[in-house]
Order: C-alpha cells, then structure tokens, then sequence
C-alpha cells in the first residue's frame, strides 16, 4: 500500500480522496487541523506535564496519531492544490 488516501463522503461511503468534492476536501482539512490541535494542546504548558508522565509506547502512539491526522491534512491539501481550488 503506498501513499493511497482514503475517506467517507458526505453519503459515508468510502471513497479516495480524488472522488471527494472541493467542499468535502475543505472540511476534512478543517476537521483534522481541529482534531491535531486539540491533541497537541495536550503536550505542552501544565498539560505537558502530564504527557511527559505517561509512558513512552503511549506517548509514541499519541505522537503517531498526531501524525497520521497531519498527514491526512496534507493529502487533502494536496488534492486540492492539484485541482487548483484555493479560491
């Protein structure tokens, strides 16, 4: 499996990221930078703390999370580069 994106439409059907609509693409950046956020707001300052306090494998997989909802970010914006719909 190489660099393939997959997503639910707006139906919630499984769909590659080609097939989605500018609007669709839009949102799921939109949902992703919201969700990266949120979790990187957890590592830093008084809740920082805490993050350094749990284990490493769970602060690896926090961290791989936080990856793999970027790398989401990045292929929708991809897309719609590609498309050339930043309008």
């Amino acid at each position: 499996m190489g660099n393939e994106h997959v997503a639910l439409n707006a139906a919630g059907v499984l769909s590659d990221l080609a097939s989605l609509s500018n609007v669709d693409l839009r949102d799921r950046v939109g949902e992703f930078l919201s969700k990266a956020r949120a979790l990187s707001m957890m590592t830093w300052a008084d809740q920082g703390e805490t993050f350094r306090n749990l284990s490493p494998d769970i602060q690896d997989e926090f961290m791989w999370a936080l990856s793999g909802m970027l790398d989401e970010v990045k292929a929708a914006w991809d897309q719609l580069g590609e498309r050339k719909a930043f309008k």
